[in-house]
């Protein structure tokens, strides 16, 4: 017993504290202040831990916001640059694409420059391609951002389209996959200019 309880030097005194040590601590358990204890233990971990995921959540929250923010200024920047593509299209008057002028070129037989009047037909080929490339951007980006205005505006721009599906097909515009417009440019450089003036030119135009 003296080895148990406290060792073979103990003396009886030293004995009898340990046992009545030990009555003590039975005497705890018996009356429920261990399991006192060990509750307030555990609802103060639990309260840590509830802490800790409290954090995580905001952080969780502060991401997906930065990352809204992002997407949301990707559309205006595609938006922004689709409207300076439409523009230049659109523009009347004397600066307007489709206005006849002067055009020089050279004779393949003779090398010599001939001038001809009317329209620049590389120079509006070139900015049907580039409004074509920024109304794909604006459809893609568009349809990323977890806003309902932005998406209403581009699904807006999507029937726009298809209503005007037949006239873009007869200047080599297609909707493909997606939404996304694809230019057959030889078919383009051939189209009828009245045409492209109706889809591209002037306010009312599908460009507009």
């Amino acid at each position: 017993y003296f080895g148990l309880f406290g060792g073979s030097g103990s003396s009886s005194g030293d004995w009898m504290g340990n046992l009545l040590s030990m009555s003590a601590d039975y005497n705890s358990i018996r009356s429920g202040a261990y399991s006192k204890l060990l509750k307030a233990y555990y609802a103060k971990d639990s309260s840590s831990s509830t802490t800790k995921e409290s954090r995580a959540d905001k952080l969780r929250n502060q991401i997906k916001a930065e990352e809204a923010d992002k997407t949301v200024a990707a559309a205006k920047s595609d938006a922004d640059d689709l409207k300076k593509s439409a523009a230049a299209l659109t523009t009347t008057g004397t600066k307007s694409l489709f206005k006849e002028k002067d055009i020089e070129t050279k004779d393949e037989e003779t090398g010599e420059t001939v001038t001809t009047r009317g329209y620049d037909r590389k120079a509006i080929a070139s900015a049907i391609k580039n409004f074509v490339k920024d109304y794909n951007d604006t459809i893609d980006s568009g349809a990323d951002v977890d806003n309902t205005r932005i998406l209403q505006k581009t699904l807006s721009m999507t029937q726009i389209t298809n209503s005007n599906s037949k006239m873009l097909s007869k200047v080599g515009i297609t909707i493909e996959k997606g939404n996304k417009l694809k230019v057959d440019e030889e078919k383009l450089n051939e189209a009828d200019i009245s045409t492209l003036k109706t889809l591209f030119n002037g306010a009312g135009s599908y460009a507009d």
